[in-house]
């Protein structure tokens, strides 16, 4: 099932929804569980993953992200016409703040960085993955995760859950090279606006306890019917 299953940035969006949204949205997923064992050649795939590979090339390669977005929606107008403009703004914001905050080289790091995060009370798998990941003259380096979602935006709380779950799941980094960055708003988040508090696994775990219970609540309901 999806949900044991779970890329970081969409368990923010769910810890994060309030209780009617995440109602909807859990249905959503169980939809889309039965829609890939019913059609497992319907296709499909991530909606932000070619933005983020762009993104990623942009930085890493010198790939022009104006045009190669004006590509990838003339491919698919009817969905990335909104948003996609919108990804591409806030990025290339971000990124240029990046730039112009250090007088350092900065090069894509050689090292593929990516961990999963066993939560095994619940049977949850968090995947820490397809980050952008740099090194900032000789010693520093940048891992940066990205949230997508237009809504709902990252609160402090969540945020700083999300800080402490990279830590602990990316082995090798310290806290301070981690950002997440909420892409659409080009605002990159770090223990250092936002530091941790200490009790940042307790919130998640409590959350995760809700988010199971409706979980397991609406595939009874699903079954019944």
């Amino acid at each position: 099932m999806t949900i044991h299953s779970i890329h970081l940035r969409k368990l923010l969006q769910f810890c994060a929804l309030e209780e009617r949204t995440l109602i909807s949205a859990l249905k959503r997923e169980l939809y889309q569980d039965r829609r890939k064992i019913e059609f497992p050649d319907e296709g499909g795939g991530d909606f932000y993953v070619p933005f983020w590979s762009d993104a990623k090339s942009h930085v890493v390669h010198g790939l022009d992200l104006e045009e190669a977005t004006e590509e990838r929606i003339a491919k698919n107008p009817v969905h990335r016409s909104r948003l996609y403009p919108l990804l591409k703004d806030g990025f290339l914001e971000w990124w240029d703040d990046e730039q112009r905050g250090t007088n350092e080289l900065i090069l894509p790091l050689e090292e593929s960085v990516h961990a999963r995060y066993n939560l095994e009370d619940f049977n949850i798998t968090v995947k820490v993955d397809n980050l952008l990941s740099l090194q900032i003259g000789e010693d520093r380096h940048r891992i940066i995760y990205p949230y997508f979602r237009e809504t709902p935006t990252l609160s402090p709380r969540w945020t700083r859950v999300g800080l402490w779950l990279m830590q602990t799941a990316l082995d090798g980094f310290e806290i301070e090279d981690m950002r997440i960055l909420d892409v659409q708003r080009g605002n990159g988040y770090s223990v250092l606006n936002y530091p941790l508090n200490g009790d940042e696994e307790a919130i998640l775990l409590e959350r995760c306890h809700e988010l199971m219970t409706h979980w397991t609540q609406l595939q009874v309901e699903n079954v019944t019917r």
